[in-house]
């Protein structure tokens, strides 16, 4: 398929295996490379865009292990499943700089379908590539970062070299629950290489369910798991676009013309500070309801503020803390979503994190590793959890069992660190924990933080 601006591969199952600008010098290839992954022995041709996983009526299904009907054309292709009675369709069509993705579920049965679960995978460029060629994992690897909601999700996959074009996603159609990720990576610490992590995050788009029963979230309130039914003759269809940006203002922009609202507030404020809501409704959309929804004392409330939202702003001080769920309803019965945080004051938060690991992450003398502060690696949060607390315990003077919290981190210094990453304990004899090499950060860290800010016997 290519268009004046874009050249796009399948491979022969369908799949989306190059999507590249034809004015990116760069030639970047958008989404993740087969080829990439055959190169390392990386098993993941199932999270290929436009591959996806299914469950109906609890038996699982993978597009891999299907062989389905593609037919192509010059600006365009139809992809086309057949599964336990579903027929599962997908249809790209490129006009100018745009790739219109089209899904859908067909019910060609006499009975009601139900779909525990369905993920599309969206396998965008997110890359570290094994390469010590820095430029290419800055320009030819992208950020992604998702916004999530049931009728106006959209993803803004950004250059990591912060150069343009980048690219956007954004529905169209349909219902959206959640979006996912799956890390597939190898561990090069040891090697002493750079990158020290090789691999990529795949994106899964989550239509229906999005967990296994056995892994789901037990307090997961904000991200809908509900199953979705067919009807006998019914189709569910769900519709993206993709399409490059320059910045953040205009990847909004873009959105705005594709009849997304531009809803922005702060990420996390302080209890007892406002928050403010902006919205830019898209051409003739009307906002019917403003929602905010949060937990406290175990239940759920909801704040109808409505009424507040007055020229396109909305001023909104919480009196709960923890995540906050604000939901725009919109008069043609769609819905966009955001979330933040209202957290305590830094001095109440810094206390509290203190206490608990001193509390909780502490192993002392009969824990499974003799006073370290868990969890343990080789590569030093024990150290940074002993620094936290000491840089806490004597700039803060208000807590209460600060000698105890600073009578630990001794403990583990003389106990744990000490023969740890020294032999014998000597400090001219540094400790190879990691093969035949020495982190110098590890000793930088030791002897430029925790033992200085031990306090000293008078």
């Amino acid at each position: 398929m290519e268009s004046d601006y874009l050249t796009i591969q399948q491979n022969h199952r369908g799949a989306i295996t190059k999507l590249q600008l034809k004015n990116d010098k760069s030639n970047m290839n958008w989404v993740i490379d087969p080829d990439y992954l055959a190169s390392l022995n990386y098993q993941d041709n199932d999270k290929l865009f436009g591959e996806f996983n299914i469950t109906v009526s609890g038996k699982k299904y993978r597009s891999i292990d299907q062989e389905p009907d593609v037919v192509s054309q010059a600006d365009g292709s139809t992809v086309t499943f057949h599964v336990n009675g579903l027929n599962i369709t997908q249809h790209y069509q490129v006009k100018n700089d745009r790739l219109n993705w089209q899904f859908s579920i067909e019910n060609g049965g006499s009975e009601d379908v139900s779909i525990d679960s369905l993920g599309l995978w969206l396998s965008l460029a997110y890359v570290m590539f094994r390469d010590k060629d820095v430029h290419r994992n800055a320009n030819q690897s992208v950020a992604v970062f998702p916004q999530i909601s049931n009728n106006y999700t959209k993803l803004a996959a950004v250059r990591r070299d912060n150069t343009a074009p980048n690219m956007g996603v954004y529905q169209t159609a349909g219902k959206v629950l959640s979006v996912g990720t799956f890390n597939e990576y190898t561990n090069r610490f040891f090697e002493n290489v750079s990158p020290s992590l090789d691999g990529m995050l795949f994106h899964e788009i989550v239509l229906a369910g999005g967990y296994e029963d056995d892994k789901r979230p037990h307090h997961d309130w904000i991200y809908s798991q509900e199953k979705l039914t067919v009807a006998p003759g019914q189709t569910r269809t769900w519709g993206f676009v993709l399409e490059p940006f320059s910045d953040q203002a205009d990847f909004y922009q873009k959105g705005l013309a594709l009849g997304h609202p531009r809803f922005s507030f702060e990420p996390m404020i302080s209890q007892g500070s406002d928050q403010i809501f902006n919205v830019t409704l898209a051409k003739n959309q009307t906002l019917k309801r403003v929602t905010v929804n949060y937990h406290a004392n175990h239940k759920l409330v909801s704040d109808d503020l409505t009424d507040q939202f007055k020229d396109g702003r909305l001023v909104y001080r919480p009196s709960g803390l923890g995540e906050h769920q604000v939901v725009l309803e919109f008069g043609d019965g769609t819905s966009d979503m955001g979330v933040f945080n209202v957290m305590s004051s830094i001095n109440e938060l810094l206390e509290n994190r203190s206490a608990y690991i001193s509390h909780h992450s502490y192993a002392g003398k009969s824990g499974k590793v003799p006073y370290s502060f868990g969890p343990v690696s080789n590569q030093g949060e024990s150290i940074g959890k002993m620094t936290f607390i000491l840089q806490e315990c004597l700039l803060d003077h208000s807590i209460s069992d600060a000698d105890e919290e600073i009578a630990q981190v001794e403990e583990s210094a003389v106990n744990y660190v000490r023969p740890k990453w020294f032999v014998d304990g000597d400090f001219k004899k540094p400790r190879k924990l990691y093969g035949d090499f020495y982190r110098v950060m590890d000793l930088e860290y030791i002897c430029a933080y925790v033992l200085p800010a031990l306090p000293m016997p008078s």
